[in-house]
């Protein structure tokens, strides 16, 4: 792909990668796009879902779970992904 998303856009926060894979995706589905242009929509689009992915599992690797030990004391402990909770 030879359009990726620049560098630029690496500096946005995941709402507003967001926002603009909402206005690419608007821009294909209206269809007024040339067949370059589509492409070169698709490649950017694809760029910020790869980016959005990379912040979701940042933002994963932080998350923790306080729960309680033996002694009912508070711990803080890594979140896994499938974990179920203690309740």
């Amino acid at each position: 792909m030879k359009n990726k998303v620049s560098n630029k856009s690496m500096d946005l926060t995941y709402e507003q990668a967001m926002e603009k894979l909402e206005q690419l995706v608007q821009s294909l589905e209206e269809g007024n796009l040339t067949l370059e242009e589509s492409l070169a929509t698709f490649e950017k689009a694809v760029s910020l879902i790869a980016y959005c992915r990379r912040l979701l599992t940042n933002v994963e690797k932080r998350i923790s779970v306080l729960t309680r030990d033996e002694e009912g004391q508070l711990i803080e402990i890594p979140w896994v992904e499938g974990q179920e909770s203690e309740d």
